[in-house]
């Protein structure tokens, strides 16, 4: 059986306590409390709401304390945090004894779900003002999580235009009927089909309107990305972890299937939160593309990742040398392989592709470079010179050792995050909603990590300029 609530008389008791007394001094309710009374909330965007004829609401950082607390201990729905409000006294430490209903905190979610993201700036803030952050080694990645919008109840372009198909041929059939069918019927038949028609058509066109193959039409940002391992309605959450603290130290949240534009982003990012990239951030193969790669040598910003390995091992691209002036490759063995042709690989490539063929059929190292009858081609990109220039760099033994700590620094968070904290779907919808509950989920991590550290007296909340921009 569930426990009971809290009676009446005993919740009037306990308001009679001092309120230090209702937790002990190292747990993680006063942490909790602590930290938020810390913040400037006026400051970060957070408003006290005054319902006029209407008891007193609750003050926001009274309800930020439970949203906190609530996401740290793995409570999950607003619903099962009000019911845990009147029966933990921890939470009635947080909410001074006066437990809000499932509506007051539904009200400050709604409120406020925008300001959380600033919420854990401040943290990280915190963190460096105390010295726990080094900026010597970050290690990046990301983590698909499912949306909370169903796939069977999403618009996928195969079905309806396979319906659109079968409607159509419903249409002439009842067209070719007309003398067999009471007009009644016939009229009832036309109809019911014309208005599967238009709202198949429309389907299509909301379709067409996002560019994609499939959509939800009450969340039409989520993507079909694969997840567990089936392909699911998903959301890309990103986050970048110190590898001294094992803290996360900046987040994104994207709707893009893969990570291929995700390296700079949040590099930008990493900088706007702690001033400046850590010395190298460690990333795997799904960001290091050649633009941004490129992107990353422009604005000095070192990375370390492997990038797509060369397919012909007994003749690799790298051994093939391109000159500039002359505009050729010239193979290992001296022959000059001029430019072919110069396109577009697919209509989403950044930019053209410049293919150079050796047109040389008696090279007696021809069955080892190539099988195709025309001759070895080489393709290049202006972004060649980037991948030549990482894959030298991650030969180097002391960048093997260096990225070889990229996944004991990364990717056990998204598992203490989706395994332990049972934090493998959203329970929001939209951009910005999913990425609150993203910050939210970060916030937790990080609290639970500082929680031992402040118990210990390693670290304390102690008020900076930072906390208040």
């Amino acid at each position: 059986m569930p426990p009971a609530d809290i009676a009446p008389a005993t919740l009037e008791a306990l308001r009679n306590v001092p309120r230090d007394q209702l937790v002990p001094p190292d747990s993680r309710e006063r942490f909790v409390d602590e930290f938020v009374d810390t913040l400037d909330l006026a400051a970060l965007g957070f408003v006290e709401r005054r319902r006029p004829n209407r008891r007193s609401p609750h003050p926001v950082s009274a309800l930020l304390k439970l949203v906190l607390f609530a996401a740290m201990e793995c409570i999950i729905g607003q619903r099962a945090l009000a019911r845990k409000c009147k029966r933990d006294v921890g939470l009635l430490f947080l909410c001074h004894c006066d437990p809000p209903e499932k509506s007051s905190i539904w009200r400050f979610w709604r409120d406020h779900h925008l300001v959380l993201p600033r919420v854990f700036e401040m943290l990280v803030h915190y963190a460096v003002e105390a010295g726990l952050v080094g900026m010597e080694l970050h290690a990046l990645d990301g983590t698909k999580i499912r949306a909370a919008s169903s796939m069977h109840t999403a618009v996928h372009r195969d079905g309806e235009q396979k319906k659109l198909k079968q409607l159509e041929r419903q249409r002439e059939k009842v067209e070719d009927g007309l003398s067999a069918l009471p007009v009644q019927e016939l009229r009832f038949r036309q109809e019911r089909v014309e208005a599967e028609l238009k709202q198949t058509r429309k389907r299509l066109a909301l379709l067409d309107e996002h560019g994609t193959n499939h959509v939800h039409p009450n969340e039409p940002d989520a993507r079909v990305m694969r997840c567990d391992p089936r392909p699911l309605l998903a959301y890309n959450a990103q986050a970048m972890v110190d590898h001294e603290s094992d803290l996360i130290v900046a987040i994104g949240l994207t709707a893009e299937e893969n990570d291929h534009e995700q390296l700079v982003p949040m590099l930008e990012e990493t900088q706007r939160v702690l001033g400046a990239a850590a010395d190298m951030t460690d990333v795997d193969a799904g960001y290091t593309t050649g633009p941004q790669l490129h992107e990353t040598h422009e604005r000095h910003l070192p990375v370390l990742g492997p990038v797509q390995p060369e397919w012909n091992k007994e003749m690799p691209k790298s051994r093939f040398n391109y000159d500039a002036e002359r505009d050729v490759v010239v193979c290992p063995r001296g022959e000059v392989l001029p430019l072919e042709d110069r396109r577009k690989m697919s209509k989403d490539a950044p930019c053209e592709t410049a293919i150079y063929r050796c047109h040389n059929s008696a090279c007696p190292e021809r069955a080892v470079c190539t099988s195709d009858r025309k001759g070895r081609t080489i393709k290049r990109t202006p972004f060649d010179d980037d991948l030549e220039r990482m894959r030298a760099q991650m030969a180097k033994p002391e960048m093997g050792i260096l990225y070889s700590l990229r996944k004991e620094i990364v990717e056990h968070i998204f598992g203490c995050i989706k395994g332990n904290n049972h934090f493998g779907r959203f329970s929001v919808r939209g951009l910005a909603k999913v990425f609150a509950q993203w910050a939210l989920a970060c916030i937790a991590l990080d609290l639970r990590k500082l929680h031992q550290r402040w118990a210990d007296g390693l670290f304390s909340w102690r008020p900076c300029g930072l906390a208040h921009v």
